[in-house]
């Protein structure tokens, strides 16, 4: 009886061994499996921070970008102030410049009633001018919006 209980207890313990085997095995792929999918994360991990600091670069490229446009726009505004400003000034001379020459109509001096024609002309061309110049600096304004 004492062979058969030892043969018993050793083809119990193979058949113990076996399947700690297998669940040694079973927990190896499974321990694999994580280090593999470990892996992948870490991995797109990375390509996820890449890809964040490229749109970090791209976001910073960007507010330049705005940054200088509206320094261009408020440059091209306050040349447009300045020009209205300096036909408004041009306008106000013309007319008493107009005013001047209607009053001295009745008595005035050929010579002098012809070189104020010729300043009146040369202002109306000046005035012109600055309107066309308005016009442009307005144009370029939108085209920078």
């Amino acid at each position: 009886m004492g062979d058969d209980l030892k043969f018993i207890d050793f083809h119990s313990l193979q058949i113990e061994n076996k399947q700690n085997v297998k669940n040694i095995d079973e927990k190896n792929k499974k321990l694999l499996r994580e280090k593999q999918s470990a892996a992948e994360t870490t991995a797109e991990l990375q390509a996820r921070r890449l890809e964040l600091k490229e749109r970090e670069k791209e976001g910073k490229e960007m507010e330049s970008l705005f940054n200088e446009k509206t320094k261009k726009l408020q440059k091209k505004r306050d040349d447009i102030m300045s020009t209205r400003d300096d036909l408004d000034a041009i306008q106000r001379q013309k007319k008493v410049l107009q005013a001047t020459i209607t009053m001295n109509k009745q008595a005035a001096d050929p010579i002098k009633f012809i070189m104020e024609k010729n300043k009146v002309m040369e202002l109306q061309k000046s005035v012109k001018n600055w309107v066309r110049k308005i016009e442009i600096a307005e144009l370029e304004a939108k085209k920078a919006r």
